[in-house]
């Protein structure tokens, strides 16, 4: 049996052989190091990713700004609802056109891959308006039974057209229920419970276009349900009244628009609390109301709800005491605040009064060039020279 010789390592060779352990355990540190600390988890990009881009609609979690009439939604329609993605899209048109229709929106249940949560999210955004044409099934002519048909349709031969899903009666919404309003088309029982708070809040509904002032009700929303109501009674049901006599409004002082807060305001017959909140933003974008007509020009003010508030409010004649603006000493940016003018129009006016001088008099301001007389009619009551 041969004997197994150890070679003892040399100097040189230890040496040789510790320092290669160094580096190889300095390049496992770093390693560790570029892992835990600077390279991020891939679950992390993945998140930050996503929160950067633009968020598809079916990722939304937050309840859509729709009412679709779900037999004639499309698909891009469809997928704009949370929750419902391409695929789930594509299989609820499937199932109506299967079904000729839907009959209720309760019908999306069947949908295959329709989980309760998302039906629950997206039922206050829906609603059956259009019925299709249907087809009866029939039999063999020498056949004696009769043809099978939906009783929930017309007598009718052959095709069926179902009549719109419209209430059994318009409803007065001075006088609806809770339970009558939820039975609107994408009406649920947050919105209603909106409805008749705003309701008693303004002491009943003066125009119907009102109704889109209702916090959370969506244009689409407000489209629909629109010809389903109603506006006939004076009275609130809850008593109080919708418009105060003649007598009263006459002897009442009308309210000053420069001077009034949100309150006074909404005390006004015509003006609720978004209205009010959206009239007080505008004066404070102009500085001051010079005319009562200038309403006119605030979103969601309708020409019937106008003609009901000017009788109400009023402007003052003397308006030195609000802030104008001081033409000769105003730079790009304060103009450029003032609603009447775009910058396009400020860097006229400034490039104007750089190269003639100060402005003397409007008349002066009515020598530019490139501004549109209008506008420098209306905006002229803004200035100070």
């Amino acid at each position: 049996m041969k004997k197994i010789t150890i070679t003892p390592f040399t100097v040189s060779q230890f040496r040789g052989a510790l320092v290669l352990a160094s580096v190889l355990l300095v390049i496992g540190i770093i390693s560790a190091i570029t892992k835990f600390y600077l390279v991020p988890d891939l679950s992390q990009i993945t998140i930050i990713t996503t929160q950067a881009e633009e968020r598809q609609p079916w990722q939304s979690s937050s309840k859509p700004d729709l009412c679709l009439d779900l037999n004639l939604a499309d698909s891009a329609q469809l997928v704009s609802l949370p929750g419902i993605g391409p695929v789930l899209s594509g299989r609820i048109l499937k199932f109506r056109k299967s079904k000729q229709g839907f009959d209720s929106v309760d019908d999306l249940r069947e949908v295959y891959g329709l989980s309760p949560e998302t039906f629950g999210r997206i039922e206050s955004s829906l609603y059956i308006g259009f019925r299709p044409a249907r087809k009866i099934k029939t039999v063999k002519k020498d056949d004696w039974k009769k043809p099978v048909r939906d009783f929930s349709m017309d007598k009718k031969w052959g095709k069926e057209v179902y009549p719109k899903n419209q209430p059994a009666q318009i409803l007065d919404i001075n006088l609806a229920t809770e339970d009558e309003l939820q039975g609107l088309p994408c009406i649920g029982k947050v919105l209603a419970a909106r409805i008749i708070k705003f309701r008693k809040a303004v002491g009943g509904f003066h125009a119907i276009n009102q109704l889109s002032e209702v916090y959370g009700l969506s244009d689409s929303a407000f489209l629909v349900i629109k010809p389903l109501v109603k506006l006939d009674t004076p009275v609130a049901k809850d008593g109080e009244s919708r418009q105060k006599p003649r007598e009263t409004q006459m002897s009442l002082p009308k309210t000053d628009l420069n001077e009034a807060d949100s309150l006074d305001l909404v005390r006004v017959s015509g003006i609720g609390p978004k209205l009010a909140s959206r009239i007080l933003k505008y004066r404070e974008q102009l500085g001051f109301y010079h005319s009562v007509s200038q309403l006119q020009e605030i979103w969601g003010m309708y020409p019937d709800n106008l003609e009901r508030i000017q009788s109400q409010v009023t402007v003052k004649e003397n308006l030195d005491e609000y802030p104008h603006l001081e033409i000769n000493r105003v730079g790009e940016d304060e103009l450029k605040k003032h609603p009447y003018l775009n910058w396009k129009e400020v860097r006229i006016l400034v490039a104007y009064r750089e190269f003639h001088g100060d402005y003397y008099d409007i008349e002066e301001v009515k020598k530019v060039s490139g501004i549109a007389p209008e506008t420098i009619e209306k905006v002229g009551k803004y200035l100070k020279f």
